[in-house]
């Protein structure tokens, strides 16, 4: 009789799992003692890319125009601590740094735009909740006027960081973000956040995004999480933002009903 309850709660378990992860993949992020420095030099990033966007598959937009992860790609680091999420990218462009775009148009060049969930209840929901963002990082034009620009929040988020430098086959992104800003973010060991990053490229002939390369090979993300992926916290550090959403232009605070769109 205990196997049988053995079996039947693993059975059960199993089956209950897909309601509480999204579609997309999983990959592990680690923590860090030393944060990097926000200066667009990826030196000091001790870790290996956790996501690499450089496959035929993430191509969502722009697929006859991209020949290869020498025409467009990007390897992806992510770390965080206690006081912000870090994100680093060494970028390969045939244009590099070309995006004269902001606020809601600021997708539409050069740029990597992530999705971030921190509410894990509903993966299947179909539409943002309050605790859905679309975060784009720009580089500027020729690396002036970056930006990490929340497109959700239709704002430039608070004391965020950004730093970008020309390579010899693109460039670099490099950026941290509070996270304070993370309405109901909970970070600790085996916990995880939704999340999918896309790179956004001009390409060779263009001045607007031509190109777009997704972890989570859609290219939907800006505005359906189901086929996000999931970021895994690996490290020791633990935090949790209790603290109301941050007030912008574009901010809601309306809570999600758990129970929205799923299955029957």
């Amino acid at each position: 009789m205990k196997l049988f309850r053995a079996s039947f709660f693993l059975a059960v378990t199993f089956f209950a799992l897909p309601f509480f992860a999204f579609a997309g993949p999983t990959t592990e992020i680690p923590d860090c003692q030393t944060p990097p420095r926000i200066d667009g030099d990826l030196s000091d990033w001790s870790a290996s890319p956790v996501i690499n966007l450089d496959k035929k598959e993430n191509v969502v937009v722009g697929l006859t125009d991209w020949t290869g992860p020498d025409y467009a790609s990007a390897k992806i680091f992510i770390t965080y601590d206690k006081t912000n999420l870090y994100i680093g990218a060494d970028i390969v462009s045939k244009t590099p740094q070309y995006n004269s775009m902001n606020g809601g148009d600021i997708y539409n060049g050069d740029a990597l735009e992530m999705y971030v969930g921190t509410d894990l209840s509903n993966p299947q929901r179909k539409s943002y909740s309050p605790t859905d963002l679309q975060i784009v990082i720009s580089p500027g034009k020729n690396g002036e006027n970056a930006e990490v620009y929340s497109v959700t929040d239709k704002g430039d988020i608070p004391n965020a960081k950004v730093a970008t430098k020309l390579t010899a086959k693109g460039y670099t992104l490099e950026v941290s973000i509070p996270l304070t800003y993370f309405y109901k973010i909970d970070i600790g060991p085996g916990k995880s956040l939704g999340f999918d990053i896309a790179l956004d490229d001009v390409g060779a002939n263009s001045t607007t995004r031509a190109i777009q390369l997704a972890w989570g090979q859609s290219d939907k993300s800006w505005q359906d999480p189901s086929g996000w992926g999931t970021l895994q916290f690996k490290g020791d550090t633990v935090y949790v933002n209790a603290a109301p959403k941050q007030a912008m232009p574009g901010s809601q605070s309306v809570e999600l009903d758990p129970l929205a769109g799923k299955k029957n």
